[in-house]
């Protein structure tokens, strides 16, 4: 685990665009040990991880487990993407009188309730 979850926390550090001294701030941990960590100079304890992995807004499961960085990639961009379209529906959503918020949220949940029924048939 400690050689690989080094090169993990680093690549969602660079990839959430959070320096060192950032994540070191965010963790109550020094720079001096994050440095350290990413590349692989020293152990990491599990509440160092949380710490980490908190602060990067990470599951603590991608940090451990022995994803792909190919993988954990893939993943990121996946929820960026999720996110760019949810940043464009609360945009919409915001320009809407109470009234209509009202009949889009009864939508989705009828939306909702439909596909998850549609999937009970099937299985």
């Amino acid at each position: 685990m400690k050689k690989n979850i080094g090169v993990r926390i680093k690549h969602y550090r660079m990839t959430k665009k959070v320096s060192q001294e950032q994540l070191a701030e965010l963790t109550d941990l020094s720079v001096s040990f994050i440095s350290k960590v990413e590349t692989n100079r020293v152990s990491i304890g599990l509440n160092a991880i949380i710490k980490i992995a908190n602060a990067l807004e990470v599951p603590i499961g991608d940090l451990l487990e022995q994803k792909s960085v190919e993988e954990s990639e893939h993943n990121i961009s996946k929820i960026a993407a999720t996110q760019e379209v949810l940043n464009k529906i609360v945009k919409k959503l915001s320009r809407c009188e109470k009234t209509m918020l009202h009949i889009i949220e009864d939508v989705i949940e009828a939306m909702i309730t439909s596909i998850n029924n549609h999937r009970d048939e099937q299985w």
